[in-house]
């Protein structure tokens, strides 16, 4: 008997298996991920949450390094791209983004060919998803800045304002529109309106109250009305005191809030101007990119510009500024040790300042010295 069942359940199995063999090699498979998922602890969700984390860190730098760029911080922001670009290899936004900061880092650089820019131009308006992400903002920005180095001004201050029409509180644009109406229109009102802009959109940004500040400082210098011209040289003095208390080791701030504070408060006009010297002679902070720059600085009572190229320049600048310091407070004291101080460092300055390279600026700040203390 039991032969019989053999000999009929053996086909009859066989038969069976061949007909559910698809179900078969699925249990088998099923098993097998089990038995793989119990040994090696993983899931089938794993992957899944491994894509969805890339995409989340993706969004995460690019979200950072859009609004370091959007400030003007164009070497943070590649590197944020950068890392975005290294978990997705073609994300449209991070690529984009890389793209442009490079583009202004470009234009930053010793060898930047303005004949590259203007091929750039062409195209750069037709980067994929441009309009869908929102960046024409940026590139307008881009385009202002381009036509602003070549000479093209009246095509920079269109782009400038096209910028901000696109977005009104976008910094970068605020910042680098604010300096163009110092140095080209010049406009002050603008300028002030630009800067003030900027101070309410970031109020840790130091560029912000540094440039408001100015533009208050000159507007006192061509005020004839004395009480007026008083609040505005008030005004400016506070917001140049923000900018420095926001960032205390950057040379043109410390140098501008001398200038400023010289005309009302020539002692402590002449503790930022010594602390300039201290900056200048520190070999770290000497040395930081915004202190080791170009100081171009336009003359307010004439034409002209001077251009602090080197530390040489720089320290005979401050000697500058340090004798007319030594000459405000000589005036508010009539302490003749101050004006023995004001004719010591202004030889000092002479003697360094051999070809009278920079002694306009002295020359321009003294008159405008006999303006601010001149009811």
């Amino acid at each position: 008997m039991s032969k019989l069942i053999k000999k009929i359940s053996i086909p009859v199995i066989l038969n069976s298996i061949k007909e559910y063999w698809f179900l078969v090699t699925v249990a088998i498979s099923i098993l097998g991920s089990i038995f793989y998922m119990a040994v090696f602890q993983v899931t089938p969700f794993d992957k899944y949450y491994e894509i969805k984390h890339k995409r989340e860190q993706v969004e995460f730098h690019n979200l950072i390094g859009y609004s370091l760029l959007e400030k003007g911080h164009y070497n943070e922001a590649d590197t944020e791209f950068g890392k975005a670009i290294n978990l997705i290899a073609i994300d449209y936004n991070s690529l984009n983004g890389r793209y442009l900061s490079k583009l202004f880092l470009a234009m930053e650089s010793p060898d930047w060919n303005p004949a590259i820019g203007l091929t750039i131009q062409t195209f750069v308006k037709e980067l994929k998803t441009t309009e869908d992400k929102k960046l024409s903002h940026v590139v307008e920005k881009y385009l202002g800045d381009l036509n602003y180095r070549i000479g093209n001004h009246n095509d920079a201050k269109l782009h400038y304002e096209q910028s901000l029409s696109l977005k009104h509180n976008y910094i970068d644009a605020l910042f680098s529109y604010g300096w163009f109406c110092y140095n080209v229109i010049p406009d002050l009102k603008k300028m002030e309106q630009l800067f003030t802009k900027m101070t309410e959109t970031d109020t840790y940004d130091c560029r912000g109250f540094h440039g408001l500040g100015y533009a208050l400082y000159m507007q006192a210098i061509k005020e004839k009305d004395f009480k007026y011209r008083s609040k505005l040289i008030a005004k400016a003095f506070d917001q140049s005191y923000t900018a420095f208390r926001l960032i205390t080791n950057q040379l043109n701030l410390a140098l501008d809030f001398g200038e400023i504070a010289r005309a009302t408060n020539p002692e402590l006009a002449i503790e930022f101007h010594k602390w300039s010297l201290n900056l200048l002679d520190d070999p770290v902070t000497n040395r930081l990119p915004f202190n080791a720059s170009i100081f171009d600085i336009k003359l307010l009572t004439r034409n002209g510009n001077i251009s602090l190229v080197t530390p040489t320049d720089k320290r005979v600048c401050i000697k500058y500024q340090l004798a007319l310091d030594y000459l405000s407070l000589y005036k508010k004291e009539k302490n003749p040790e101050y004006l023995k101080l004001h004719d010591n460092y202004l030889n000092e300055a002479k003697s360094i300042d051999s070809k009278s390279n920079i002694v306009a600026l002295y020359e321009d700040q003294l008159e405008i010295l006999n303006i601010l203390t001149t009811e």
